[in-house]
Parts: structure tokens; C-alpha cells; sequence
């Protein structure tokens, strides 16, 4: 069987995919694993009949990855979740550097001891700061055990995909660092100094903005980044550009390869250095998933060298998926790595494609210029990155961006030539020689083209597409029913091969298009899930309106970020009735980000840093596409919302009597008692935006008065849909 590895890493990294994301069960994967078992068996006996090999092999590594996912469930996960909710005395060891945010230090730990009782757990512990804690540091404290995301599917998800099944905070006094053994993990505690190093001489060579840019591309560091920076990349198509993965690594290699090889090195003990530089490079960046799966990659190539043997990427590629799944299967939910891994198997496929598509043009006459054959390889390694990861775009992001294949034309080329000079001049800074840096000063003047590039591609209108999640399912269904009828003609009749793949982008583009202007010709009011607290995103003909910013949620600013960032990254307008937790709790941290114009009497403590503009919380608010009016009582405060598909009342306050404009509103969004003079009967549907039991009484009380309600309470956001006066709504926890 050809590319053995290429069929075991696809089909296991993709089967734990599937089952993960079913949300599958011990049991029904042992269930599962054995029917394929025994499927594989009986068609690894008849292979001769049923085409050979490969469907024994497919359903035999399905097995496999059911066993391994039970297996995980049983031996890791439930061990880890029985210890949440207890309070214990441990020993730990910590593992990485301890990271500082909100007044706490994360780190990931190793649990030796728990009451003194060994295990071997897991966790991820906040410390206080002050501990004095380094890397590779054993530590003696009482904590708190915990599930991290506990109460939010999707964050709990996001947790086990990164290995976290247990999370725990220590007292803030009590925590103990014990004496460390001489030579204990020597090798690790100088990679992560090697590290700590490097970004100290980034940050003092580039103490502003652009030092954090180049702490992300350089270490992985995005959580430096600045909200606007992180913002204009993801919506220019650069952030590839700030997350390390194989491009970096690329990078770095060539430029090695190149060295030793002037230097007259033996090709032998070239591949043994380069393989040296590939480990410190994963340690470096903390051995995140989409390095690791290049650095294997890269390691079989460098081994295929030493040992003389034959090079294939789809076989290397396979290999490292097999390795990323056996030492971690949840990682398979990690959209970084589900990004990466399909871009490069977008990546490698168009490489194996190219070559065909370049004859066949050829044979009918269609030379391309020299010139512009650069151009074209870049575009169609664009396509085929957008083409492979668009189901996740579509279903994490909820839409693409065709600014990726400009960025990658005018952003891409200069990135690895900043990231090699502002390390370089890194090293020549900290050497004592900053008068003398030209490589530092060049690579700083391509980090500020890369942002501005960012910045200003992602201000071109028109560039995204934003699709509501059942859009996007529906897209996403044709496309595949399109594929299965396209390799079908095309394996009947290979002539149709052209035709059936115009018909493909045909269906793609007419998807993304149709879609597009659907979303764009309809009115969307998502009520978030924030706690006890307002914070409803209105979206219309593509422009984002944020009403309240408060809550008592711990995520709460994730959450909005989040939804913002689903109907494409804007805010045009942040309307804050008042200052206080329930109000205006996120407000600061939003307005940083999104830099929206502020509806506001009174501003939050911080915002006189920000030159926003500000409107006052009186009359109207109107851009041509919404009208905001605000109503005020006194103490009590509300905002009617008109566009061209709905009209909703928002209530922060319960109101003793309304304007008869609003009180005919079909869509009531309240947190507090009814409203008085608020007909029953003209309220098509009201939405609770309050805490778990508030929240379901609320909503059985309006049932019981025969109004459609729903209460977020803790169960996910409530996204209301209008076009030409017609209302749906859905839950979406996206």
C-alpha cells in the first residue's frame, strides 16, 4: 500500500475529530472500535475481493483511534475531574514558565502528591504572585481543585485540547517552593532560559508595540499582542504571520541549512545539527501543537537524509498526525492545529497538483510569463489554504476573508526576512552594540510594515464574508454532497475532471455570495450569556452595535470578543445606560479593542487614555441603517432599537409607564421585572438575560402568560433573527 503513514495519521487524526466532536462516550467508543475491529478483520481477510488493503487498514486505525479515546477518557480524564471540588494539600512540579495575568500567576504543573498520596496528574495551578516560582520549580501549597470552563461547553473544550482536564488556585499564602535538585532538568530550565532571554532582548530592543509583534512571531507569544494588532491580523489573513508553525520553522532551517552548507559542513552532520536546532526550536516556543507538528515533519526529512532514504511529505505529514494524536488525542479539537494541519494538507496536495495542472495547460498552449509565475504560485497556495480550512473558518469563525490572498502578496514574502533580522538583532543589542544594530533597525521597519499592511487591509470593506451558523452547515453540506457527484464523474470520466472542478468553485463561490447577501439583508439581535448583565450585539447590513458591556461572568469580556469577532470584528457603536458591573463591566476592555463610538453620560475609570468619540445618552442615535432611542425614568434606563427588519425594547431597569412607540415592540430583552405598559400581546418573543434559577423562573412566569420567552441562564446566548418582518430564534453557543 502506497504512503502507508499518509492513511493511518489522515484517518486516525480525522476519526478522533469526529468522535470528539459528537461528543462521544467511553462506552460508545468501545462500541464503536469494535465494529470497526471486526470490520477491518473481515476485510483484511477477503482484501483480494473488496480492491486491496486499504479498507482494512481505514477501519482497522478507526479502531484504534476509538480505543484510544476511551482509554483517554478513562485512564486520564475521569481520574483528573474526580479530585474537582476537593481541597488538599500538593506537591507539584511546574513545567513552564509562570505567566501573569489579573493580578495571578498560570502555569502548568505536574501533581506528585496529593495529601501526600502520589499520582500523576495534570493541572493548571494560579498561584499568587510573589511565589518567587521558576520553571522546573517543585512546590508544596493547598489549593482548590476545579474544572477549568466549567459551566461553558466551549471553554471546557478548549481546555482538553490543549491537555488541561484539571485546574487549581492556591491559597495566597502557604505556597512553599521546595529546594531543587542539583542537575534536575538541566536541558528543559535552559531552553525556557534561552527563551525568557530572547524575549528580554526583543522587548528591550523594541519597547513598544512592534516588540510585541515580534515576540509573536518570533516565540509564539500572541497573548502580548495588543487587542487592535491581534484584531487587524486575524481580519487581514495574517495571523499565520503571528502564530509559529511550519512556515517559522521553514524559515529558520533554510537559513541553518544555507550556513553549514558555505561552511563546508558534511551534508551527514549538517542533517544531525539541523535536527539539534529543530528540538530548541520546539522547547523555544513551548512545544505547541502546530510547531510540533512541523518540527516532526521536519525531522523526518532531516532523518531521510542521514539514513539515505526516499523523501515523501503526504507520509511525514501522516506520521507527525499519528504522533500528535498519540501523545495527546483531544488535540485534535485545538482549531490552531486543525488550521495548520489542513493548510499543509492543502498545501502539499496543490504541490502533488501542480505539476498535472501545469501539463495539461501547456499541452493546449497556455504558457504562463516568468514574470508572473511567482504571482501565480503564491495565489494558488492562497487557494488552496482557503479551500481546506473553510469548514473550520466557517464553523469557528462564522465566515472567510478574501483579504489572505492579498496579504499573502504584499505581507507574506516580508515576513521571514523580519522575523530573521529582528532576531539577529536581538542578538546584536543584547552584545552590547545598539548604535551599531542595522539589522534591528531594518527588522523593525518591516514589523511596522506588516502592521500597517495588517491594518489597513483589514479596513477594505467588502473583503469578508460573514454566515450565521446554520448558513453556514447548509454551505458546507452542498459543498460536500458537490465533491462526492465531482470525484464520482471525474473517477467514471477523467475528461470531466475540469468541468466538475469549475462546477466545484462555481458552487463555492455562488455559497459564499448567496450567503453573504443573505446575512447582509437581515437584522440579528444576540442576547450573550454573561451572567447577571446586559450585553446585546445588534448586527445590520454588516454593521455591529454593542448594548451594555456588563456581567458577572468570568468570561464575559471572552464572550463578547467572541461574538463581536463572529459577525466580523467591528463595533461601530457601544451604548453604556450607566457605570456599574451589570452595565458596563467590559466596556474598557472592549472599547480598547474595537475602538467604537461611545454612547455614554458618564465613562468607566480609564477610558480619558482613549480618544474615543462620544455621544451623551439623550435622543437618538442614528447612522442610516440604526436608530437608537434612549428612554429614561429617573434612575431607570432603556433603548428602543429600530431597523429595517425589527424593533426590539431593551430594558436595563423596569419602567413605571413607556411611550406608546414602544410599547408595541415584538422583541422584549429585560433582565428585571416586566415592564408596565407593555401589552402582552404584542411581544412576539422576550428574551431574560439573568442567572441560572432567576433566569427559568423568569421565563416560566412570561409562558405562563402566554409569551414566548427564553432565559440565557447560563445555557448559552439567544440569537434572534428578523428579515422582512419575520422572527426566528435559536440558541447559539458557539
Amino acid at each position: 500500500m502506497a504512503r502507508p503513514f499518509a492513511v493511518i495519521g489522515l484517518t486516525l487524526f480525522f476519526v478522533m475529530a469526529v468522535l470528539l466532536t459528537l461528543g462521544v462516550s467511553a462506552a460508545v467508543a468501545l462500541g464503536i472500535g469494535a465494529g470497526c475491529l471486526i470490520a477491518g478483520l473481515c476485510a483484511a481477510v477477503f482484501r483480494r475481493r473488496i480492491g486491496g488493503k486499504l479498507p482494512a487498514v481505514v477501519l482497522l486505525t478507526a479502531a484504534v483511534a476509538a480505543a484510544l479515546l476511551a482509554g483517554t477518557q478513562l485512564l486520564r480524564v475521569r481520574p483528573a475531574e474526580a479530585f474537582a471540588g476537593q481541597r488538599a494539600e500538593v506537591e507539584a512540579l511546574l513545567t513552564e514558565e509562570p505567566e501573569e495575568r489579573y493580578g495571578k500567576q498560570y502555569v502548568s504543573a505536574r501533581i506528585l502528591t496529593v495529601n501526600e498520596a502520589p499520582v500523576d496528574l495534570q493541572a493548571r495551578l494560579s498561584l499568587p504572585i510573589g511565589t518567587g516560582a521558576r520553571p522546573y520549580d517543585r512546590i508544596r501549597a493547598t489549593v482548590m481543585f476545579y474544572l477549568p470552563g466549567e459551566g461553558a461547553e466551549d471553554r471546557l473544550t478548549s481546555y482538553r485540547a490543549q491537555g488541561v482536564y484539571l485546574a487549581a488556585y492556591a491559597d495566597r499564602s502557604g505556597v512553599t517552593v521546595l529546594p531543587r535538585e542539583e542537575n534536575a532538568h538541566r536541558l528543559a530550565v535552559g531552553v525556557i532560559s534561552l527563551r525568557a532571554w530572547m524575549r528580554s532582548a526583543l522587548f528591550r530592543m523594541l519597547p513598544n508595540r512592534y516588540g510585541r509583534i515580534a515576540q509573536a512571531m518570533i516565540l509564539g507569544e500572541k497573548h502580548a499582542l495588543t487587542d487592535a494588532d491581534y484584531a487587524a491580523f486575524r481580519l487581514a489573513g495574517m495571523l499565520h504571520l503571528l502564530c509559529v508553525s511550519g512556515l517559522h520553522l521553514s524559515i529558520w532551517t533554510l537559513v541553518l541549512r544555507r550556513v553549514l552548507r558555505r561552511l563546508r559542513v558534511p551534508p551527514r552532520v549538517s542533517a544531525v545539527l539541523c535536527m539539534a536546532f529543530v528540538l530548541i526550536f520546539m522547547g523555544m516556543t513551548g512545544f505547541s501543537y502546530s510547531v510540533v507538528r512541523a518540527g516532526l515533519m521536519m525531522l523526518l526529512y532531516f532523518a531521510a537524509e542521514l539514513f539515505l532514504m526516499e523523501r515523501d511529505g503526504l507520509n511525514s505529514f501522516g506520521f507527525a498526525l499519528t504522533g500528535l494524536v498519540l501523545w495527546q488525542p483531544y488535540c485534535v479539537l485545538h482549531v490552531g492545529l486543525l488550521l495548520s494541519a489542513l493548510s499543509t494538507l492543502g498545501l502539499i496536495l496543490e504541490q502533488m497538483a501542480t505539476p498535472v495542472a501545469r501539463g495539461f495547460l501547456e499541452a493546449r498552449g497556455f504558457h504562463l510569463p516568468r514574470l508572473l509565475r511567482p504571482v501565480a504560485q503564491m495565489l494558488c497556495a492562497s487557494a488552496a489554504v482557503f479551500v481546506f480550512t473553510l469548514p473550520v473558518m466557517l464553523y469557528v469563525y462564522g465566515g472567510v476573508s478574501g483579504a489572505m490572498f492579498l496579504s499573502n502578496l504584499v505581507a507574506a514574502p516580508v515576513a521571514g526576512a523580519a522575523i530573521l533580522l529582528t532576531a539577529t538583532g536581538a542578538v546584536v543589542f543584547s552584545a552590547g552594540w545598539p548604535y551599531l544594530n542595522l539589522p534591528g533597525l531594518l527588522g523593525g521597519l518591516l514589523l511596522k510594515y506588516l502592521s500597517r499592511a495588517a491594518h489597513t487591509i483589514s479596513a477594505l470593506p467588502h473583503l469578508s464574508v460573514c454566515l450565521p451558523l446554520d448558513a453556514s452547515c447548509l454551505l458546507l453540506a452542498v459543498l460536500f454532497l458537490t465533491l462526492a457527484v465531482a470525484l464520482t464523474l471525474a473517477s467514471v470520466r477523467p475528461k470531466t475532471l475540469p468541468w466538475t472542478s469549475l462546477l466545484l468553485c462555481a458552487v463555492l463561490l455562488a455559497g459564499l455570495v448567496g450567503g453573504g447577501l443573505i446575512s447582509r439583508n437581515e437584522t440579528r439581535l444576540r442576547v450573550l450569556d454573561v451572567g447577571n448583565g446586559t450585553a446585546v450585539l445588534l448586527t445590520s447590513r454588516n454593521r455591529n452595535y454593542l448594548i451594555g458591556a456588563g456581567g458577572s461572568a468570568r468570561n464575559g469580556a471572552s464572550e463578547i470578543r467572541q461574538a463581536v469577532q463572529r459577525e466580523g470584528g467591528r463595533l461601530r457603536a457601544l451604548l453604556l445606560p450607566d457605570v456599574d458591573e451589570t452595565d458596563s463591566a467590559y466596556a474598557l476592555e472592549l472599547a480598547q479593542q474595537f475602538s467604537p463610538t461611545v454612547i455614554a453620560d458618564r465613562l468607566p475609570y480609564g477610558f480619558e487614555l482613549f480618544a474615543l468619540p462620544q455621544t451623551p445618552f439623550a435622543g437618538d442615535y442614528a447612522d442610516g441603517v440604526v436608530t437608537l432611542r434612549m428612554l429614561r425614568q429617573e434612575e431607570t434606563q432603556a433603548v428602543l432599537i429600530r431597523t429595517p427588519d425589527l424593533t426590539a425594547l431593551i430594558c436595563f431597569d423596569p419602567l413605571d409607564r413607556l411611550p406608546a412607540e414602544a410599547g408595541e415592540a415584538p422583541v422584549l430583552v429585560f433582565r428585571g421585572d416586566y415592564p408596565a405598559g407593555l401589552s402582552p400581546s404584542a411581544v412576539r418573543f422576550a428574551a431574560v438575560n439573568a442567572e441560572n434559577l432567576r433566569g427559568v423562573l423568569l421565563q416560566s412566569e412570561l409562558q405562563a402568560q402566554g409569551i414566548p420567552a427564553a432565559a440565557t441562564a447560563e445555557c448559552g446566548d439567544l440569537l434572534i433573527r428578523a428579515r422582512n418582518g419575520k422572527i426566528s430564534v435559536c440558541r447559539d453557543s458557539f
